[in-house]
This record gives C-alpha cells, structure tokens and sequence, in this order.
C-alpha cells in the first residue's frame, strides 16, 4: 500500500498545475515515469521501460481509431470489442515480453494472464443495443496488429 500511496501523491503532483499539458504526450510520459519509478524503482533497465511505453502510447492511439470508427458506425459493437480486446491482448503480451512476468505483474498490479477479454462483449453490447452475431467471418476496421510496427 505504501507504494500506492507514493504513486497516488506523484499522480496527484503532476496533475497539480506543474505546467505539464493536459491530455498532451508529456503528461503520458510523466505519469509512465512515476508508475515505473514506483513500482520497478528508480534503476530499472530505461531501455525496457522506454520500448513499454512506446507500446502503451501505440496501444491508445489504436483505441483512439476504434473509437472514431465506432463512433462513425464503421464498427458494430461487437467489432469494436473484439478489436480493442485483441489490441489490448497484444499489448500486454508484448509488454510481459519486454518486461518478464514478474515485473510485468510488479508495474501494472496483475498477471498477463489474466487479461483476456478485458472489456465484456455481452455488457458492452448491451449498452449499445446490439445482440452478439454467431457469424464471425467479418474483418476489421482496423487491425490491431498494425499498430506495432
């Protein structure tokens, strides 16, 4: 919990009028860097926390299209969840991968493992007033994948 509370505290102090921009790059960098000196220490290999959090930015401008797909109607629902949960999934494999399982789970408080099917398709369609479709011969939008290279 004491790492919680520092994390919070360095969370809290970059969002406290430091002249970091809102919703810019600087502030992702900036609460990755606290996250990582927190929970892997200050000496950790910058190289590898450097490649993660290239995947972590890739990784939301992936959602960042899903969205703007779904919500230009691009995308059912069910599409949408699919895609997300599959470049979710690639994520974090590719992150357990640069990081190792144990610190994996140390940086973001769960093992990879356990990350499958991160958004509920059946809730999220609900939401949305779309049933789940048995056929699932259709292609995405976009391909999660892509956002990797």
């Amino acid at each position: 919990m004491i790492q919680d509370e520092l994390f919070a505290r360095k969370i809290h102090a970059i969002h406290a009028g430091t002249g970091i921009e809102e919703g810019g790059m600087d502030i992702r960098h900036e609460e990755f860097t606290a996250m990582a000196e927190v929970y892997l220490g200050h000496d950790y290999d910058q190289d590898k926390l450097a490649e993660v959090e290239r995947i972590q930015i890739r990784m939301q401008e992936g959602q960042n299209a899903l969205t703007v797909a779904f919500d230009a109607k691009r995308l059912t629902a069910e599409q949408y969840v699919d895609a997300c949960n599959q470049l979710l999934q690639d994520s974090i494999s590719i992150c357990e991968r640069i990081l190792g399982p144990d610190h994996f789970k140390m940086l973001f408080g769960i093992d990879a493992s356990e990350t499958v099917g991160i958004i509920d398709k059946e809730t999220f369609m609900a939401e949305h007033g779309e049933v789940q479709r048995k056929d699932y011969s259709y292609s995405y939008v976009v391909q999660p994948k892509q956002f990797y290279d």
